[in-house]
């Protein structure tokens, strides 16, 4: 078992953006900002203050207290009455896991679709106004041709969970540290120029 940890604080902030700024913050918060005028800001910081950042801060008070995963840890705290908060919260974490592996699939199959649009205005190829123009519909039939029974959504879904596992095999700082580099920074690239 390894007892690796964060090399610095940066390490440590990147991945806690990381767990805070879920792809809704691009996909549905500039929506939501339009629609509603960003009033919900108000409530998201109050909630951000009040709930997210204490509970944040306090798994990572107790995971290097303990320095155990989050079942030994809640095991630790309350004895083994408690160990079922520590099952729960892996439930929890999985379930997210599940979700976000199929967003991510989704995602890189928009970015690979986006990259053609490029390529295709750049040479002069039929673009994606050019297919708009011809079916109003052409992003609709996209969607359902990309979230029911596409193998290439598959594949891209194994490809995310392939990538995921190889960067927590390669432990807290190959890994989790050096994509976090690398994304966060990408993230506040994408949401200043959305």
């Amino acid at each position: 078992m390894s007892n690796e940890s964060f090399s610095n604080r940066w390490g440590i902030i990147l991945a806690s953006l990381g767990m805070a700024i879920g792809a809704g913050n691009l996909w549905r918060f500039p929506r939501l900002a339009g629609q509603y005028g960003g009033t919900f800001i108000i409530l998201l910081v109050f909630f951000l203050v009040l709930w997210s950042i204490p509970i944040l801060m306090a798994e990572f008070s107790i995971g290097k207290k303990f320095k155990k995963g989050v079942i030994g840890s809640f095991s630790s705290i309350g004895g083994r009455k408690t160990t079922w908060m520590g099952v729960f919260m892996l439930l929890c974490c999985m379930g997210i896991t599940f979700y976000y592996s199929v967003v991510t699939a989704w995602g890189m199959r928009y970015l690979v679709l986006a990259s053609e649009q490029v390529w295709l205005s750049w040479t002069g190829g039929f673009s994606l106004a050019d297919a708009l123009k011809a079916d109003p519909q052409y992003l609709d039939n996209q969607w359902n041709a990309l979230s029911n029974g596409s193998y290439t959504t598959v594949a891209f879904h194994i490809g995310s969970v392939v990538l995921s596992a190889l960067a927590l095999y390669r432990g807290v700082q190959q890994g989790l540290e050096l994509i976090n580099k690398i994304l966060i920074p990408a993230l506040f690239v994408l949401l200043l120029f959305i």
